[in-house]
């Protein structure tokens, strides 16, 4: 639709096959970068979003992973590093729309979602589209940059489908900067401590009756020169 809008044609998007090389590297990146992505996402996000444990070991997940991350690389390469940046070259100079695009496309990633400081993601983001546009320049093409979006973006699916509560409840696996806590319904302190039932006290600490209806405290048995006629 943007790029109806824009009046762009395929030649403009970059929608075209690229060399050789570049396919092949277009293939093998993802396969380097998403687990690399899996792996230091939720570290360096931290500061910006909190803590976050992804549950990657769930092989279902896979499929529905690759899909999203794959459209949403489409979506947005096709968007800033095509229409944006391939009808801003019409109305700007060339390096102007590849510094407006990069501009945008960082400021677009501002959302609700921050709990730190937004203002490194953003420039983050935007060194990436700057980085992308000079790739779509240099080949021709948006299969690399859709390529290394999409395995940067495997993770989302995780982050809404497979995120793992944290701290766990039973306090187990936790980092020494996250206190334990006690189960629900739980009493906290010595008040948690696993107590004795009370009908099993009651009959560990009842005395034993002698014939004569005398309780024997020391709970001995009774023999037959107790009784007594």
């Amino acid at each position: 639709m943007v790029a109806r809008r824009l009046g762009a044609d395929r030649a403009s998007l970059s929608l075209r096959w690229p060399s050789r090389s570049v396919v092949i590297a277009s293939i093998a990146i993802p396969v380097v970068l998403a687990p690399l992505a899996l792996w230091l996402g939720p570290i360096l996000a931290v500061p910006f979003f909190g803590e976050t444990r992804l549950e990657t070991g769930i092989l279902a997940a896979v499929a529905p992973a690759i899909a999203l991350a794959l459209a949403n690389g489409l979506m947005e390469e096709v968007t800033f590093r095509g229409a944006l940046m391939g009808s801003g070259e019409r109305a700007l100079v060339p390096s102007g729309a590849l510094v407006l695009q990069a501009i945008l496309f960082g400021l677009v990633h501002i959302g609700p979602d921050f709990t730190g400081n937004p203002i490194p993601v953003v420039v983050a983001v935007g060194a990436d589209g700057l980085i992308a546009g000079l790739v779509v320049r240099r080949t021709g093409s948006l299969l690399l940059p859709i390529a290394a979006h999409a395995a940067f973006d495997v993770p989302l699916y995780y982050v809404q489908a497979c995120r793992m509560s944290w701290p766990p409840v039973d306090g187990s696996d936790r980092p020494a900067d996250h206190p334990a806590r006690d189960p629900p319904n739980q009493p906290r302190g010595d008040q948690g401590a696993r107590r004795e039932p009370l009908a099993a006290a009651l009959r560990r600490r009842r005395p034993r009756l002698s014939a004569r209806g005398r309780g024997d405290a020391a709970g001995e048995p009774l023999v037959p020169g107790d009784l007594r006629g």
